[in-house]
């Protein structure tokens, strides 16, 4: 080997150490960077709260609802465009037993019935007690991709049935891959040391997110002996008139 290739070699291999000698800190820099924003990422399940939840349900908006005279149907409801009120489509829900949620404004409900898109049998029915304002589905499974209607019997003050509402459970691949990025977010709180309430909270942000409102709802709902703040949140959804034009609604 010549003087100069040899010089040459020298020089290669000093700047090669100098070039691993500044990498290896810049890459531990960005290695922690890297766990800074995953710490940051997965400390935010933790730090999310019930009152952050009602700040995104009271800023969604929709006009009308599922306006029926004197019985307001808050979930499902119908979609309406908010500045026609012109039918937007039907509502998609996840779960196949979902929450029916309402409010009667100067009456009561008498019983609450269930039908298939297309049948006129009933294919579930509950009887309501005056003071009731919720119930969720406890009948066989509703089916992927299928649409039903429900109605209400109340007394505002003489007997009167509410007008139809239209919904669809997703079909079965949407409802899958919600499955499964449900399944993922209720491990990855799980390993947090989340409680039951902390993960349903997570759920109504990720239902939230996706404009899954009557699944956000249902998940609210559904809590086994809600904490003070989660029962003010509740106190704040029954609140508000869902079924006025100009209302923050879910």
């Amino acid at each position: 080997m010549s003087k100069a290739n040899k010089m040459q070699s020298i020089l290669f291999i000093q700047t090669l150490i100098i070039i691993v000698l500044f990498a290896l800190p810049l890459q531990a820099v960005v290695k922690q960077k890297h766990q800074e924003l995953l710490t940051k990422t997965n400390s935010r399940h933790l730090a999310l709260s019930w009152g952050d939840i009602w700040n995104i349900v009271r800023r969604k908006k929709v006009s009308g609802g599922g306006r029926g005279g004197e019985i307001c149907a808050i979930a499902p409801r119908k979609l309406v465009d908010p500045d026609s009120s012109i039918n937007k489509g039907t509502e998609e829900i996840w779960s196949v037993q979902p929450l029916f949620l309402w409010h009667v404004k100067s009456g009561t409900a008498q019983k609450i019935e269930l039908f298939q898109q297309g049948n006129k049998q009933v294919i579930w029915s509950q009887e309501i007690t005056p003071a009731q304002e919720k119930i969720i589905y406890d009948g066989k499974p509703l089916q992927p991709g299928e649409l039903y209607q429900w109605h209400m019997y109340v007394n505002v003050p003489f007997p009167k049935k509410s007008v139809s509402i239209q919904f669809q459970i997703i079909e079965t691949q949407k409802r899958d891959r919600i499955a499964s990025e449900l399944n993922q977010l209720e491990t990855r709180l799980k390993k947090q040391g989340a409680n039951v309430e902390k993960i349903a909270l997570e759920k109504v942000n990720y239902f939230a997110q996706q404009e899954l409102w009557s699944d956000a709802l249902r998940e609210i709902y559904a809590v086994p002996n809600p904490s003070a703040e989660l029962t003010k949140i509740i106190q704040q959804i029954s609140s508000i008139d869902y079924c006025e034009a100009t209302a923050e609604t879910l």
